[in-house]
């Protein structure tokens, strides 16, 4: 079965304009950021203050998509 990723990355493009973009806001690899893509979203959460303060997004909003995509991997 096929897992849907698009709607985690189309929030990442709304949020930064690229995974790439993400990756260097974040001071991560872009292997990590496609990591949250593919694998794992999770540890995206620790860089939840970060986010919030550098995006137009919510706490909620966050959480709400990162745990959506956790469940849509698997």
């Amino acid at each position: 079965m096929k897992h849907n990723k698009n709607g985690f990355k189309s929030y990442i493009v709304k949020m930064y304009g690229s995974q790439a973009k993400m990756a260097s806001a974040l001071k991560v690899s872009t292997n990590t950021v496609n990591s949250w893509v593919q694998k794992n979203p999770m540890p995206l959460l620790k860089h939840s203050q970060t986010i919030l303060k550098q995006c137009d997004t919510t706490a909620q909003e966050l959480m709400s998509e990162v745990l959506y995509h956790n469940e849509n991997i698997k």
